[in-house]
């Protein structure tokens, strides 16, 4: 007879992203995945065959989250330029803690001796510079954004900003000299 999960799989994966997030994925140990998500070994061996496995599926969970949260964010604003500002925003305050982003910690925590999360992480990349371009052909599209600019380049320009940010974020104290250094990258869109 199969066992019946007695735990909430999308609260456990945002669990064990939290711990992976705070210590990093070679400092957390099986035992400390047990003890923080309140499952026992088999449960977590049955559901996800080990560590790896549950930290991809976390990285996963908060990966498509992610991207959800920031459409959602972008599209709600009335332009391009204030919707860019309002992801900045948004990335700037949610660092405060200086934790950095979950992303930027295990890009430089696994890459490149993961080829498997280098993938991953190359697909994210992938698709959050595509979110951008699609956001800014549609402020081309509006007159918002003069026509002729390389919008790829400026989606890579702009995912890249992005996590420097976030590095910088777990040094800076002064979130406007992040957001300065937005405004000059807008700037260039604008002109």
């Amino acid at each position: 007879m199969p066992r019946i999960k007695s735990f909430d799989e999308t609260e456990t994966l945002e669990k064990a992203m939290e711990l992976f997030w705070k210590k990093g994925y070679h400092s957390t140990s099986v035992q400390d995945l047990v003890d923080h998500l309140g499952i026992n070994r088999a449960s977590l061996y049955d559901t996800y065959s080990g560590k790896k496995d549950l930290f991809m599926r976390a990285f996963e969970n908060y990966r498509e989250t992610t991207k959800k949260t920031y459409y959602e964010l972008l599209y709600a604003q009335p332009n391009v330029m204030e919707g860019f500002r309002k992801l900045f925003e948004h990335v700037v305050r949610e660092n405060t803690d200086r934790r950095g982003c979950f992303l930027v910690n295990i890009t430089t925590e696994l890459v490149p001796e993961d080829s498997e999360m280098k993938a991953m992480l190359r697909e994210n990349q992938i698709q959050f510079e595509k979110l951008f371009f699609d956001y800014l052909k549609s402020g081309e599209v509006m007159g918002e954004i003069a026509r002729g600019k390389d919008l790829k380049a400026f989606a890579n320009l702009l995912f890249t900003l992005y996590n420097g940010v976030q590095v910088i974020s777990k040094i800076e104290s002064a979130p406007s000299r992040q957001l300065a250094a937005v405004e000059v990258v807008l700037q260039l869109l604008e002109e």
